[in-house]
C-alpha cells in the first residue's frame, strides 16, 4: 500500500527540479507545461500495479483525480510563489484542466487545521484513499509516520497492543530480521487481488517471500486479497484462491478481503453501482468461505465506506484504515491502519498498523487447514500450560458424551469462558459441533485447564467415530466408566501402550510428546525423516517420541515456540489438545 509515498516522492523531486528550470529559464517552459507521456498505469498489462497501493500513472507526476480526466500535464507546484508562471492562477480554487491533488494554497483542497476532515468526492481528508488520491507529498508529512505519532484506542479488559505493518511487492525486497529487530510483531501480506479493470486474478510476486521471511523472523502473519468483486460469487472465488495460495504457509492472523475502490471512475467497484446491502453480502460471501475452510476472515476498509457503502453491524472482524494520529471511528475494530512510516530492513515507508490482540498474549487467532503454526507450541497464548501440581485434573466431558452443555449461554456459542477472539475457539466450536467434547458443565470448556491421558484418549476415540471397543484390556486403574472404552479401542488399536506395570495413568496429565506419538501412531506410524537439531531443548525427546515429533512437525500439527524450543515434556491444555486434535484431522 505505500508505495504511493514513492510515487509522491518522485512528484516533489519533480516539481524541484521543475523550480530550478523556471529560474534558470522561465521562457523553457510554454503556459501549458512540459509535454507528459500520457497516463498507461491503468493498461491491462500493468493493471496490476496500479490497483490498491499503486498510484494510477506511474508515468505522471500525481495520481489522477476521481472526479475528472487523467492528467496530461503537470500540475502547478505547491511551492511556486508566482502564480503568474503557471497556467492556473492561485486566485482560482480548483482549475477545471488541474485534477487539484497538489495546490496547497487551495481553501478548497486544504481543510484548517482546526476544522472537520474536507470531503472530496467519496473520501474525507484523513481516509487513507483521500490522502493517496488528492494530497501532495507536502500532505502526506501530516499524516502519522511512527507508532509514537498515533494514540491508540483505550484498550478493552484482556486485551494487548502490538505494533505491525502490511506490505506487498510495492516494498521490495525486505530484511525481516531487521524489522523484526525494529519492534514489529506481525505483518499482512498481500497474496493477491484482482484487477480494477480488467477482474483478473493476479498474483503478487513476492508474497512467497514475505510469509515465509516473516515466519522466519518469527513475526505472526495475515494475508490479504485485494477485491474488486462486484458479486457474492466472485467473492466466493477469490476466497478460494487465496485459500489455495496460502496453503501449506504458517499463517497466524485472519485473511482479509480487502475491499475498497480505486482511482478510476471505468473500475469495477465503481461502475458496479453497488448497493450497501450487496457489497455487504459480497464481503460476508468471502468470509465464509475462509471460516469453512478453517481460519478466521476479516474486512479491511476505510471510515467513508463503512458509512456509505457497508452495512457495518452485518460485519464480523474489522481491520479499519483510518490515516490519522487518533481515530475516533465508532465501530468495532480489532486492527487499525493509521499511517505510513520508516521501519528498518524496508527501503521505503510502510504501511502502520496497532493490533489489538484480544487474547492478551499475542497468541494467533487462527489455525488453518494446513497452518503449521503450532499455539499449542508458544507458552504466551495459555499462561496456565506449565503444570500446576496442586491442580485437579477435569474431565474433559460428563460421562454421557452426546449431552450438550447446560445453560447454553447462546445458539452459537455453547461456552462462556471460549472467547470469539481466541485462537482456539474455531477448533473448540469445531470440536463440540461434532461431539468430540462436551464441556464440564454450566457452560463451561476451561481451555487452560491441564487435559489428562483420559480425557485425551476420549476426545481421539470420538474424534474417530466411536470404534467398536474391545470389552477389556490389560490395563488394571481403569476406574471410571467415560474413559473405559475409549482406552479399550486405543489399546487395540495400538495408539496406546500405558506406562509400564498395566498402569495406563488416565488421570495423569498428558504431554506434547505423549500426544503426538499416539497421533502418529493413529497415522500408522509413516516415515519419518529430518532432525531436530534446529530446537535447544532436543536432548530432552524421549528416544519413542522422536519419529512421531518429527512426523508432526512436518504435517504442521505442531512446531516450536519462538524461542527455539519444542517443550516436548510440557503438559498439554484443553485447548491445546482441541487444536492438535483438529489439525490432524484436516490432514485426512
Amino acid at each position: 500500500m505505500s508505495q504511493i509515498f514513492r510515487a509522491m516522492r518522485r512528484s516533489l523531486c519533480a516539481i524541484l527540479i521543475g523550480m530550478v528550470l523556471l529560474a534558470m529559464c522561465p521562457a523553457a517552459l510554454g503556459a501549458e507545461g512540459p509535454d507528459e507521456a500520457p497516463p498507461e498505469a491503468m493498461e491491462p498489462a500493468q493493471e496490476e500495479a496500479s490497483v490498491q497501493e499503486g498510484p494510477p500513472a506511474p508515468q505522471t507526476e500525481a495520481p489522477a483525480s476521481v472526479e475528472g480526466p487523467a492528467p496530461t500535464q503537470a500540475p502547478a507546484p505547491a511551492e511556486t510563489p508566482a502564480p503568474t508562471e503557471t497556467p492556473a492562477p492561485t486566485a482560482t480554487p480548483v482549475p477545471t484542466e488541474t485534477p487539484a491533488p497538489v495546490v496547497e494554497t487551495a481553501p478548497a483542497d486544504t481543510p484548517a487545521e482546526a476544522s472537520e476532515p474536507a470531503v472530496r468526492g467519496e473520501y474525507t481528508s484523513d481516509d487513507p484513499l483521500y490522502v493517496k488520491l488528492y494530497e501532495s507529498p507536502m500532505t502526506i508529512a501530516k499524516v502519522p509516520a511512527s507508532f509514537q505519532e498515533a494514540t491508540p484506542r483505550r484498550l478493552r479488559v484482556g486485551e494487548s497492543l502490538r505494533k505491525g505493518i502490511d506490505v506487498s511487492v510495492y516494498q521490495g525486497v525486505i530484511d525481516w530480521g531487521r524489522v523484526a529487530g525494529d519492534g514489529i510483531e506481525f505483518a499482512i501480506i498481500r497474496v493477491a487481488g484482482r484487477g480494477s479493470l480488467s477482474g483478473e486474478f493476479y498474483t503478487d510476486s513476492r508474497y512467497q517471500q514475505n510469509l515465509s521471511g516473516a515466519k522466519a523472523a518469527g513475526l505472526q502473519v495475515g494475508a490479504y486479497f485485494f477485491s474488486q468483486a462486484i458479486t457474492v460469487e466472485e467473492a466466493q472465488e477469490e476466497a478460494r484462491e487465496l485459500l489455495r495460495l496460502v496453503k501449506g504457509y504458517k499463517i497466524d492472523l485472519p485473511l482479509v478481503f480487502d475491499y475498497e475502490y480505486v482511482n478510476s471512475k471505468d473500475a469495477r467497484l465503481y461502475s458496479g453501482l453497488l448497493t450497501p446491502q450487496e457489497a455487504t453480502d459480497i464481503c460476508n460471501a468471502f468470509c465464509r468461505v475462509v471460516e469453512d475452510a478453517g481460519y478466521q476472515s476479516m474486512v479491511y476498509s476505510n471510515p467513508t465506506m463503512l458509512a456509505k457503502d457497508l452495512c457495518r453491524e452485518q460485519l464480523g472482524r474489522m481491520w479499519l484504515a483510518h490515516w490519522t494520529p487518533s481515530t475516533d471511528h465508532a465501530s468495532a475494530y480489532e486492527f487499525w491502519q493509521f499511517g505510513i512510516g520508516p521501519v528498518n530492513g524496508i527501503a521505503d515507508p510502510v504501511d502502520l498498523d496497532y493490533w489489538f490482540d484480544p487474547s492478551g498474549a499475542g497468541a494467533p487467532p487462527t489455525a488453518g487447514p494446513t497452518d503449521s503454526t503450532d499455539p499449542t507450541a508458544t507458552p504466551a497464548p495459555t499462561p496456565t500450560a506449565t503444570p500446576t501440581p496442586s491442580a485437579t485434573p477435569v474431565p474433559t466431558a460428563t460421562p454421557s458424551p452426546t449431552a450438550a452443555p447446560s445453560p447454553t449461554p447462546t445458539a452459537k456459542e455453547p461456552f462462556t469462558d471460549v472467547p470469539g477472539g481466541s485462537w482456539y475457539h474455531a477448533d473448540v466450536i469445531e470440536a463440540y459441533e461434532r461431539g468430540i467434547v462436551a464441556g464440564v458443565g454450566d457452560a463451561r470448556f476451561e481451555p487452560d485447564s491441564t487435559a489428562t491421558r483420559g480425557q485425551t484418549v476420549t476426545m481421539l476415540y470420538r474424534l474417530m467415530g466411536r470404534p467398536e471397543a474391545a470389552s477389556a484390556t490389560a490395563f488394571t486403574d481403569l476406574t471410571e466408566e467415560y474413559y473405559r472404552d475409549a482406552v479399550n479401542w486405543a489399546a487395540a488399536a495400538g495408539v496406546v501402550n500405558g506406562i509400564g506395570d498395566g498402569q495406563f495413568d488416565p488421570n495423569g496429565r498428558i504431554t506434547r510428546e505423549q500426544l503426538a506419538a499416539m497421533l502418529y501412531r493413529l497415522a500408522d506410524s509413516p516415515a519419518a525423516s529430518g532432525s531436530l537439531d534446529r530446537f535447544s531443548d532436543k536432548e530432552s525427546v524421549s528416544e519413542y517420541a522422536s519419529s512421531a515429533l518429527l512426523w508432526a512437525l512436518k504435517v504442521g500439527v505442531l512446531t516450536g515456540d519462538a524461542e527455539g524450543t519444542l517443550r516436548p515434556g510440557a503438559t498439554a491444555t484443553r485447548a491445546e489438545v482441541c487444536a492438535m486434535l483438529m489439525r490432524f484431522d484436516r490432514l485426512a
